[in-house]
């Protein structure tokens, strides 16, 4: 009888520190984003670039400062080069982005003029994904022939 409750008392003890190695994980790792695949379809290029929220001095709302744009994927950009709905640019799940590097789909939609391509839905929101190695590995291999 003593060595069943010694078992059962070892068997708990395990159970709980499984539970907590669990917690532990769900709070200590960042979560982990899904790249778009359909919002890669109609993506022209791919840019990493610094994002700082600041407000507009004219309206007084808040908007996007887009800073040290480097070409990920597609052809060079021109040196000015204006990013139409920055403003606009939204984590995944709608979240505001904070000043941060993050990685941009863009379509050109004139010589020097580009907007982050929508993803699909019913928000349609330019979604953009924190620069992080996944991330970008996500992207080349959604975007390999």
């Amino acid at each position: 009888m003593k060595v069943a409750r010694l078992r059962l008392i070892a068997a708990g003890l395990l159970l709980v520190g499984w539970f907590g190695y669990l917690g532990y994980l769900a709070i200590a790792m960042p979560p982990a984003t899904a790249v778009s695949r359909s919002q890669l379809l109609t993506t022209t290029h791919v840019v990493k670039a610094s994002l700082t929220p600041k407000p507009h001095v004219e309206t007084g709302k808040m908007g996007v400062v887009l800073e040290n744009a480097q070409i990920v994927v597609g052809e060079p950009l021109p040196t000015n080069f204006s990013v139409e709905n920055v403003d606009d640019a939204r984590l995944s799940g709608g979240k505001q982005v904070p000043t941060g590097d993050y990685l941009l789909p863009l379509q050109r939609t004139g010589p020097t003029r580009f907007r982050i391509v929508t993803a699909p839905g019913a928000n349609r929101l330019p979604l953009v994904y924190p620069a992080t190695a996944d991330d970008e590995r996500q992207i080349r291999d959604h975007l390999q022939p």
